[in-house]
């Protein structure tokens, strides 16, 4: 499976806890020398070592130390996404595709990469993420079930619009979803692990958010016919990356009896 992932960050001012949060990050930027992110890597016991550092400096039982990612603000302010709060659902995740409701959230412009290097001085594309603000991702949300509101009648004479049939409702409950944090944070979508089958030259021009966009436009403004042939490529693309998945699942080699006994163990 292929995973993707909406992840919010949010300002550590007005969340529960907000102290520790600020402690947390001056803690981890001091002993890692670089921020939190969904990139970062550790060693062997690194990660405990630095639990157990954290948790002595804030009187507490490494038990007891709760995680999160983090990053910096154009005007260098940090954002926290909580990764282990049970009060509150920062990240989430998709496999295999990713949900035309979360394309809806982002501005095209707002795409960028995260980068390999791939040897004599190449660098590959490894994965695309978008950021946005929560309070512009919530209204460009609702701009868009707005502009849907037209897809009814469209659906009798462009059967291939049926496939966008119940987007307005979950794109009312991502907006829901975003209410319910700090409209001054922001949202990130993480193509993840879904980029693995994406190849490098489609990787530097995937662009679903700004295709989605058009097509919402064109049902919007009534040209059903354009929606729909946009509509077609898009889910054909979308088709070929998850079939590419599925068939690298079905060509993994099953376990025999006893190397499935030793990976249980």
């Amino acid at each position: 499976m292929a995973k993707c992932a909406l992840m919010v960050y949010e300002p550590p001012d007005g969340l529960p806890n907000g102290e520790y949060w600020k402690h947390y990050i001056d803690f981890y930027t001091k002993f890692w020398d670089r921020p939190a992110s969904p990139k970062s890597t550790w060693w062997g016991a690194e990660y405990d070592e630095f639990r157990k550092s954290l948790a002595s400096s804030l009187g507490m039982e490494p038990g007891e130390i709760r995680d999160c990612f983090f990053k910096k603000t154009d005007d260098d302010k940090y954002l926290v996404c909580r990764i282990d709060d049970t009060s509150t659902l920062g990240i989430v995740s998709c496999e295999n595709f990713i949900p035309f409701e979360w394309l809806a959230a982002f501005d095209e412009k707002r795409r960028d990469f995260f980068y390999t290097h791939a040897g004599f001085g190449a660098i590959h594309h490894d994965s695309i993420y978008y950021v946005e603000n929560i309070g512009t991702a919530v209204k460009r949300t609702e701009a868009a079930r707005g502009a849907l509101e037209k897809l009814g009648e469209a659906i009798p004479s462009h059967p291939e619009l049926v496939r966008l049939k119940d987007l307005g409702e979950r794109l009312a409950d991502v907006s829901r979803w975003l209410e319910g944090f700090d409209a001054e944070g922001e949202i990130v979508l993480n193509y993840g692990e879904i980029c693995s089958f994406i190849t490098q030259d489609s990787m530097k021009n995937e662009n679903s958010v700004g295709d989605l966009r058009r097509i919402i436009e064109s049902i919007g403004g009534g040209d059903f016919k354009k929606a729909e042939t946009d509509l077609t490529y898009l889910n054909a693309k979308w088709d070929e990356i998850t079939g590419a998945i599925n068939r690298s699942e079905e060509r993994k080699p099953e376990l025999e009896p006893e190397e499935a006994e030793r990976s249980l163990s």
